[in-house]
């Protein structure tokens, strides 16, 4: 048919319509020398397309035109749709089995007709499993990846194969088959009958891993100190032992990752040319228990040749590039290379870049160049970094050069202080433990120390709960103000009303029973709206909290002790926020028994508190009155301190305390330093039956060991303290309820409580002169992942301890030869309910003194 201009200017447009229609319903590819609309041809929208005059199908047999029609959207007479064409098109294959191959449109009077191709693939509406004699089907299916969904293309049957066979090597089976069969299709039908067979073969257990080779890292140690290659990689494949007699499941999936872990640990070592290689897996003749060894050649271990830095800025060139540029160093090179322990002639290994890569951190963080990984968009911060250095192997000498590569960032001033997540709790309660202020510089010293402050209020931690998020901080970077940030302190309200009502039994204690109220973020002037609301509103932190008080309602009944107490504590009396005063009372009434005698205690306490700064440095000081009955004293030889002491004794004193924290956490330490000064007067113009001063000095310091045990540091303890009780005017010695006493679960286990000498006959006399201390070690044992978070929750631990005591009867006097040491065994669970286990042994002991291998306590200091 002849075409003239006319008819050509219309058909142009009308031919682009009609191929854009079928390119936008099914998501086809333009044929060749198609006209793009790029060229200025608009897409047709829904209303103007060509109308659709015909379809015709191909290789469409098992399901009517019509419902694959209305699947795809096309409607006879009408125009062609072009929303949602991917939509469409895969739901047919989902829903139908049904696969478009090809779409042919062709142009006819009034519109366009279309010849769609159809593959349909066979499908079995509810596959089967036969041979799965340990799993159910249910199992099977989620391994399978069917458990939404119940029908199986036959096409997928072969992936289906390949996870059933992943989930059963994961579960020990490591000969594990699986296979197909369909049956033959009906005349005219897609759908088969699909069947997996399974054969399990058996459970394959793992009991014997040699490794040979590992000169510099053999295995060695037992149980929970265990060093050497295989503790250092935490390997999951493991042969028998004392707590898998019969072996550990052999999984290969684990084995490869373990050789990767021993690789990484000789890489980490230094061992840049370790080679780590599997021998031929060994199987018994049932091929239920696999032998395993490994051999290490672990060649040279390098050394630094030579280590320089080099501060570099990263540019975007013309070409959208990143390119690094030397730029001059904001601090002198030669203080920075002073700071680093990689050194020419010394290891190269992962402890000591870990080590030189966060002391940079910390040298530009506290100079106010602020760590990029902390802002809030790290990738866009200009914040200091430290990329990855470039390294030079010279494995002739099996030495390395290495060149430190940081980026400096820029120097920041703090803008605002802003907090989050205290959604109960007043700001100022927080404010007044953060110590840097808007204007100064960014000093990440200052910052981390005012998250510790935070985090040891206890306010925003719950001991109980593995998966709540400590407190945490990041930076803003603010737009057009290059030179300043905010902060953002993040926390999460935490577990501070304790109700318990239970029963225990403490080494120290005896059987215990304990009725206790207490409220560590407590405010009396958020009441509630009612009496009826009370309880909800206090557990949904609604009442009676945020602002920073605390208030403790404690009974006790017990074998050995029983007690009730009472005490309150308002921390910021004036609002003042920095230096400011405080105020606490304590009302306590405790019931003990003793070997010797029972001793009741009725103790009443006011405190003036005065905090320095943000509270780091304390002082209280305040009136003290307290009555001592001694009762039921034992017959037969008693101590003459005690005889010589009144059974009804009033004092009347005042007591002040002054203490230093840095601690990282008040409950849980890991880090910092701890210490107090007490003293106490009692008697002289105050009155009262007893003229005595007493003063005990205390001191803890938390070592954090970072490096040594994968994701949770250790901790070394070093703990020390001395007391001294002075008797004076008409006293000639200290009241036996004053004097000091070792032994326990606290101070110098290994002895019963209050078992350590000197004696007289089979009971200590008590000290007027005390000093004790403690070296412990404690290790992570297990741990758990805090969501959200790179961090992970200690949950158990253990370690050495080595503990000493001196006890003088006299004040001022220490005889050595009355010196106890002790050592053993500490573990504790930290979480969910704290309580610490103690195994101890005397390595000097004295006559007369009473031991105690085990011991334990509901506290971890």
């Amino acid at each position: 048919m002849g075409l003239t201009s006319k008819g050509r200017i219309w058909l142009a447009p009308f031919s682009r319509a009609l191929l854009l229609a079928a390119l936008c319903l099914f998501g086809l590819p333009p044929a060749e020398g198609a006209v793009s609309t790029q060229q200025g041809v608009v897409a047709p929208s829904l209303d103007d397309g060509p109308i659709l005059q015909a379809v015709e199908f191909e290789g469409l047999s098992t399901f009517p035109e019509d419902v694959v029609l209305e699947a795809l959207g096309l409607e006879i007479g009408k125009p062609l749709q072009f929303m949602q064409r991917e939509q469409r098109v895969a739901s047919l294959f989902r829903d139908y089995g049904l696969f478009v191959q090809r779409i042919v449109p062709t142009e006819v009077p009034g519109g366009v007709s279309l010849i769609i191709a159809i593959l349909e693939f066979e499908v079995d509406l509810e596959p089967g499993f036969i041979g799965n004699d340990s799993f159910d089907e249910e199992k099977l299916r989620e391994w399978a990846g069917l458990l939404d969904r119940s029908e199986l293309y036959l096409h997928e049957a072969d992936g289906v194969v390949q996870r059933l066979v992943e989930g059963y090597r994961r579960a020990g089976y490591h000969f594990v088959e699986v296979v197909w069969v369909a049956s033959d299709p009906l005349p005219g039908q897609r759908v088969r009958d699909l069947v997996f067979v399974v054969r399990e073969g058996p459970k394959v257990r793992c009991i014997n891993v040699q490794v040979t080779g590992n000169d510099s890292l053999p295995d060695s140690g037992f149980l929970f100190w265990r060093g050497g290659l295989r503790e250092m990689a935490s390997p999951k494949i493991a042969g028998r032992g004392i707590f898998s007699w019969f072996g550990s499941v052999f999984i290969e999936e684990e084995l490869r990752a373990d050789l990767v872990a021993m690789r990484q640990v000789y890489r980490d070592g230094g061992w840049l040319d370790a080679e780590v290689q599997l021998e031929p897996l060994e199987f018994n003749d049932r091929r239920d228990k696999v032998s395993i060894v490994v051999h290490v050649d672990e060649g040279r271990k390098y050394t630094v040749a030579s280590v320089d830095l080099v501060a570099l800025e990263i540019e975007v060139d013309a070409d959208g590039q990143l390119v690094e540029r030397e730029v001059p160093f904001v601090f002198p090179k030669d203080d920075l290379l002073a700071e680093i322990e990689l050194k020419s002639g010394g290891p190269y290994d992962a402890a000591r870049r870990n080590h030189d890569r966060l002391i940079l951190q910390s040298y530009y963080g506290e100079r106010g160049h602020l760590a990029a990984a902390r802002f809030l968009n790290p990738s866009q911060a200009n914040g200091f970094r430290v990329l990855e250095p470039d390294v030079l192997l010279d494995p002739v000498r099996a030495e390395v050069h290495v060149l430190l590569k940081i980026v400096q960032g820029q120097a920041r001033r703090v803008r605002a202080i802003e907090i989050s997540g205290n959604t109960h709790t007043h700001d100022d309660v927080l404010r007044r433990e953060i110590s840097i202020l808007p204007g100064e510089p960014a000093d990440l010293k200052e910052i981390k120390r005012s998250l510790q402050r935070i985090m040891g209020l206890g306010y925003f931690l719950d001991q109980q709960d593995p998966n709540h998020r400590p407190p945490t901080f990041r930076f803003r970077e603010v737009p057009n103000e290059p030179e300043v940030i905010d902060i953002e302190y993040l926390v999460e309200e935490g577990r501070v009303v304790d109700f318990q009502l239970q029963g225990g039994v403490a080494s120290d204690s005896g059987l215990v029973g304990l009725i206790s109220l207490s409220h560590s973020n407590f405010d009396y002037t958020e009441v509630p709206s009612s009496l009826f609301a009370t309880p909800g509103e206090i557990y949904r932190r609604e009442a009676f909290h945020g602002n920073g008080e605390s208030l403790a309602i404690d009974l006790s009944p017990g074998s050995r002790v029983s007690f009730w107490r009472f005490s309150y504590r308002h921390p910021d009396l004036f609002a003042d926020h920095f230096d400011r005063w405080g105020a606490a009372v304590e009302a306590l009434n405790r019931d003990r028994i003793y070997r010797t005698n029972d001793e009741d205690r009725t103790h009443l306490k006011l405190d003036t508190i005065r905090r320095y700064g943000q509270g780091d440095l304390s002082l209280r000081f305040g009136p003290i009155w307290q009555r001592i009955k001694l009762e039921d004293l034992e017959s037969g030889t008693l101590p003459d301190t005690l005889l010589n002491s009144s059974l009804d004794t009033t004092f009347v004193g005042l007591g002040s305390r002054l203490s230093w924290s840095q601690l990282d956490n008040r409950r849980v330490p890991r880090e910092g330093t701890y210490g107090y000064g007490e003293l106490s007067y009692f008697g002289g113009p105050l009155g009262g039956d007893e003229d005595l001063v007493k003063f005990e000095g205390h001191f803890e310091q938390y070592f954090k060991l970072a490096g040594l045990a994968g994701e949770v540091d250790p901790v070394l303890l070093l703990e020390a303290g001395a007391g001294v009780a002075v008797p004076f005017g008409d006293s000639d010695q200290t009241h036996y309820s004053e004097r000091w006493f070792l032994g326990g679960s606290r101070r110098l286990r290994g002895f019963e409580f209050r078992g350590v000498g000197p004696n007289e006959g089979d009971h200590p006399i008590g000290g007027e002169t005390m000093v004790y201390g403690s070296l412990e070690l404690r290790w992570p044992l297990f741990s758990t992942p805090i969501p959200g978070t790179t961090q992970r929750a200690e949950m158990f631990r253990g370690g050495p301890f080595l503990d000493f005591g001196v006890l003088d009867r006299n004040a001022w006097d220490l005889d050595m030869d009355e010196l106890r040491v002790s050592y053993g065994l500490n573990f504790a669970l930290v979480r969910p309910i704290p309580i610490s286990f103690n195994l101890g042994w005397p390595l000097r002991e004295g006559e007369g003194d009473d031991l105690r291998v085990f011991s334990f306590s509901l506290s971890l200091r």
